[in-house]
């Protein structure tokens, strides 16, 4: 057995939107380039398989989803990050992101742009989830 040790961030926001609109959305892999923007600068299908453009560059994507659980598996790149959507009482959920340093990110660069990036991108995703609800 091994045992790995790997910082990670979590980062969460509250979304003034149903459950299922945010889960539809975050379950759907194409929609991944409109909010990811940090991480994602483009995305095709390509046959069965979808294409994301990424700083590492291209690599496929895949969304793995329970609705069920509310976990979302994003399935890129060599640590992908696992995200969850939560219903709350009020009508609206909650978003939540857990975020793995990258084997090639210093912990400096890890503090300074992944987590800012993984905020603001949040952002973007509540706005664009908001705005289908409306």
């Amino acid at each position: 057995m091994s045992v790995h040790v790997n910082q990670a961030a979590h980062v969460s926001v509250e979304i003034a939107a149903n459950y299922e609109t945010a889960f539809a959305f975050l379950a759907d892999v194409t929609a991944m380039p409109r909010w990811a923007v940090n991480f994602i600068s483009a995305g095709r299908a390509e046959g069965e398989t979808y294409w994301v453009t990424t700083p590492m560059g291209e690599m496929p994507a895949r969304i793995e989803a329970d609705a069920g659980t509310g976990v979302i598996s994003m399935l890129i790149g060599p640590m992908p990050p696992f995200v969850g959507v939560l219903s709350r009482s009020d009508g609206g959920c909650t978003f939540t992101f857990l975020l793995g340093k990258q084997p090639s990110w210093s912990t400096d660069q890890f503090r300074t742009e992944g987590i800012p990036g993984m905020v603001h991108e949040c952002e973007v995703l509540a706005g664009l989830v908001e705005a289908i609800a409306a």
